[in-house]
């Protein structure tokens, strides 16, 4: 039954075609042989009919002319520049087809400038963009290709990725063929060639060749545009499409999150370092598209500066609970949060007297304790002072109040030495105050955890508590540290006059008359250790070290009256 009703059809030869093409073929010549067919130059009323009956193969193109390309504007270059950059940008966009073409010449960018010629290798630098990732692929070999032939070396092109997989790729994805895909297998929404980058070897010019998408997401130009360009290029955070997409938030958490905070990041840091402020109603859209860009990484940073510009908006504890929901380690997130308590507002002293300032001291070290109980609760973990360079100083620094924005410290002195200051900064009344009880629990607990571990204050260290004393006025604990700390009677460590040219340029910047009395009576004398035996028997480390010492001796001879200041005169005039 089934061989009746499923019958094989009769094989399709060549033969029944035959009278098929062969009667189109005859009617073809008819028609192309008849004069009334024949089209001529003026044009015929029957021509439309003709072209209807006539084969495809033989009409006529009736295809609309070809619209004017559109010119691609080259931008300028100046006229220092080689020849070859104009010859570089006539071959990107007219023989390779790219438009919105961007020039930088980064030879005159200020010296300062992260991008000029001293901090990196390339003097000129061209953004095209490309119509797509393929485009780009084929531009960038056949750049490969000219500069190969034309300047006889090969270019070193980073991004590009081409067709072909080598034989050491396919064996790994052989191995691999058994298995699940990897999950950097999802580009999320980079694509390869969407972003190529040539270095031409040529004139020290780069060549990056982007996708219109990739370029405004990647916003190069705001890197190498001079300060006063930079609003050109300033762009504003995507807004949230409704997409009903299950990968749409994926891709705008992978895409969006980074560059937000690039433009506004940076804008916030700008203007928490110029003391300036934001309107509240400001900094809460701020906090409504952060939320919406579903950035994590930079949480902190961002909430962080928003605390310091408004504690209302952030308070401390909910810093707190950033942190410790974070995967950053607890001896990072527990820096981050004392940093944050040496400058934040919310319990900042409402005024300069030390009842208001000690209890600000005492928020600040009863925060820290909260949190370094909430964040190695159920650890295990015990917080080390040795985990972190800046926890021991820190710890220190948090039980001092600031009372001027200008406070001698170990960089200020450096600064002195190898550059020139102003000195007006600082005045000779206190520019710190110390909480004392707290302040001396923390040295004690510092010292203590030192002797239990067998370790020794860092010279560093030493330097930041004895220059803290002196800061706030107190000569007595500064000139005992200074004798103590820097090993005064048995110096084996410092060979050198460094550490004594260190003090007396603090003193030369503190200038406090009574702390420069104490020096010149009981610190330049022969009867005891002091700056004159070392004279005598250690050297600077280089003569503008030397130039630097008298030169300050000479200037606090001028600020105060001793009877041994003409001795003092003819010992600097010696050296």
């Amino acid at each position: 039954m089934l061989s009746n009703i499923w019958r094989r059809p009769k094989r399709l030869s060549f033969r029944y075609l035959a009278p098929i093409a062969h009667r189109s073929i005859a009617q073809t010549k008819n028609l192309v042989t008849k004069p009334e067919n024949i089209r001529n130059t003026e044009g015929s009323e029957n021509n439309d009919t003709v072209q209807s009956e006539l084969p495809w193969y033989l009409r006529d193109d009736a295809a609309s002319p070809l619209a004017e390309t559109a010119q691609v504007e080259l931008p300028e270059v100046p006229e220092s520049a080689p020849k070859t950059i104009n010859s570089f940008l006539e071959l990107v966009a007219k023989d390779y087809g790219f438009d919105n073409l961007v020039f930088f010449d980064m030879t005159q960018l200020d010296s300062d400038h992260d991008y000029s010629t001293h901090h990196q290798p390339a003097k000129y630098i061209l953004i095209a963009s490309g119509k797509s990732e393929k485009h780009i692929m084929k531009a960038a070999s056949q750049l490969r290709i000219h500069i190969k032939h034309t300047y006889d070396h090969l270019p070193s092109i980073e991004g590009m990725v081409t067709g072909g997989t080598s034989p050491r790729a396919r064996r790994r994805m052989l191995r691999r063929s058994r298995k699940g895909p990897m999950a950097t297998d999802n580009e999320y929404g980079k694509a390869a060639n969407s972003w190529v980058m040539c270095e031409t070897g040529v004139d020290g010019l780069f060549i990056h060749m982007l996708t219109a998408d990739r370029r405004q997401e990647l916003n190069l130009e705001s890197l190498w545009c001079r300060e006063e360009d930079a609003w050109r290029y300033e762009q504003q955070p995507a807004k949230a499409e409704n997409s009903d997409h299950i990968f749409s938030g994926v891709r705008r958490f992978h895409t969006m999150g980074p560059f937000y905070m690039a433009t506004k990041g940076k804008p916030l840091q700008k203007l928490l370092n110029s003391d300036s402020s934001i309107p509240g109603v400001e900094l809460k859209g701020l906090i409504s598209d952060f939320e919406k860009s579903g950035d994590s990484t930079s949480k902190f940073e961002f909430y962080r500066i928003i605390h310091l510009l408004d504690p209302n908006l952030v308070s401390l504890k909910s810093l707190a609970n950033i942190l410790i929901s974070s995967k950053i380690p607890k001896i990072e997130a527990v820096v981050a949060y004392m940093k944050v308590l040496m400058d934040s507002q919310e319990i900042a002293a409402p005024e300069q007297t030390t009842a208001a300032m000690n209890e600000s001291v005492d928020t600040r070290l009863d925060f820290l304790s909260q949190f370094v109980s909430d964040i190695y609760a159920y650890s295990g973990e015990q917080i080390e002072l040795v985990g972190h360079p800046e926890l021991v100083p820190l710890l220190w620094n948090l039980t001092v109040v600031n009372l001027k924005p200008h406070v001698i410290g170990s960089r200020t002195i450096d600064e002195a030495i190898h550059n020139e200051i102003e000195k007006e900064h600082f005045g000779n009344y206190p520019s710190v105050h110390i909480a004392s009880n707290r302040n001396r629990d923390i040295y004690d607990l510092i010292s203590s955890y030192n002797e239990a571990h067998s370790l020794t204050p860092t010279t560093s260290f030493k330097e930041m508590v004895l220059f803290t004393y002196g800061n706030a006025g107190k000569w007595d604990k500064f000139w005992s540290t200074f004798e103590v700390s820097f090993n005064l009677l048995n110096d084996q460590e410092h060979q050198t006059m460094t550490k004594w040219l260190r003090l007396v340029v603090y003193l030369d910047l503190r200038n406090d008359p009574v702390a420069i009395n104490t020096f010149l009576n009981k610190y330049w004398s022969r009867s005891f250790p002091s700056s004159v035996t070392d004279l005598e028997t250690r050297n600077f480390e280089s003569e503008k070290e030397k130039d630097l010492f008298k030169t300050t001796i000479q200037s606090i001879l001028q600020k105060v009256e001793t009877p041994t200041s003409a001795e003092i005169q003819t010992t600097i005039d010696r050296l």
